[in-house]
């Protein structure tokens, strides 16, 4: 559907994220599948609004790193405001009214949406018209694992970060909900920093005379590198401290997100893009739907340590810059075959 008619805009995340708001069960059990349901929301959402973003910033912005930061430029704007609203409506109304709520807002947004929205015209619409490639043959190209590898191993981590690090700071610094607007505030706003800053990074390096393969694979490594302190956050000697840790990382995300992106337009053409994207978003929900699970289970198993949790987010993403490069060493475009509608 995205490939030959435009990306969708029938998602309905206020419906998904909203349905959250009747998880029920016990304590620890009530805020995993509240955990669970935000992901599988995300699932909903991610695969239809990724492609479209890309899309829109390939007639924006030529389809750089840059264009594809706008997404996480978005997306951490939303992530400030919220530590505001949702405590304030947690605390007024009970945890099933922040979800209601939020899910309301998506709602309003759709509904604005789908009057206003138009499909960008492209200059290059004619020479692709009526291509299409079956999605399922592009599991066959070593460039499609290379990019499920980058969401595979990082989308997890940010899960983490987005939904367990307030209560990372209430066990280790006691911080509850009512005061946990200022630090998560801090962690997105560096956040932001990272969501513009590592697409502008890698194109300005490709402006310089860099080859695209380079440029994203060296910004794409020190990003890793940035990440690997976060293996120590459970160590942190303070509260700012942990939230720097975490802060770094998160932009070091962003700016890893922005290239991973832009990782699928590099390898593929134009009408393969949204395929290839909605598999790796596919694959990045689903390994954040395991992890918030295994998550629970290993805090649970040993008394709320997360030492080791911290320890495979400080990893994973050097481990998927490696994979990446295995698998895709020059970033050469994937041969497709096509055939004509």
């Amino acid at each position: 559907m995205e490939e030959r008619n435009g990306p969708d805009h029938s998602c309905l995340p206020g419906r998904a994220r909203g349905d959250c708001g009747r998880c029920g069960g016990g304590a620890a059990q009530s805020a995993e599948r509240r955990g669970l349901s935000w992901v599988i929301g995300a699932f909903v959402i991610c695969p239809c609004h990724l492609p479209l973003t890309l899309s829109l910033a390939a007639a924006l912005l030529g389809g750089t790193a840059a264009g594809a930061a706008l997404r996480g430029h978005a997306f951490v704007a939303g992530a400030i405001i919220t530590p505001l609203l949702v405590p304030w409506i947690a605390l007024r109304w009970g945890w099933q009214w922040a979800f209601v709520g939020t899910g309301a807002l998506g709602l309003l947004w759709l509904l604005l949406w789908i009057p206003l929205y138009r499909n960008p015209e492209y200059r290059s619409d004619t020479a692709v018209a009526g291509v299409k490639v079956p999605w399922v043959s592009l599991f066959g190209h070593r460039q499609t694992w290379a990019f499920i590898v980058g969401k595979l191993m990082a989308d997890p981590v940010w899960w983490f970060y987005l939904y367990w690090l307030p209560k990372f700071l209430d066990a280790k610094y006691g911080v509850k909900l009512a005061q946990v607007a200022a630090p998560i505030i801090v962690v997105y706003l560096i956040a932001d920093v990272g969501s513009v800053g590592g697409g502008w990074t890698s194109s300005a390096l490709i402006k310089r005379g860099w080859s695209v393969n380079r440029a994203r694979k060296v910004t794409m490594l020190a990003m890793a590198l940035l990440i690997v302190p976060t293996s120590f956050v459970s160590r942190a000697p303070s509260m700012w401290a942990a939230v720097l840790i975490v802060g770094v990382a998160a932009a070091a995300h962003q700016a890893w997100s922005a290239n991973v992106y832009t990782l699928a337009s590099d390898m593929f053409p134009s009408f393969a893009v949204g395929s290839v994207v909605g598999i790796g978003a596919f694959a990045g929900a689903m390994g954040g739907v395991l992890f918030q699970r295994i998550t629970g289970r290993v805090l649970q198993a040993n008394g709320s340590n997360y030492a080791p949790i911290f320890l495979v987010c400080g990893l994973a993403y050097v481990t998927a810059w490696v994979i990446i490069h295995l698998l895709a060493p020059r970033l050469e475009p994937a041969s497709l075959a096509t055939k004509q509608t």
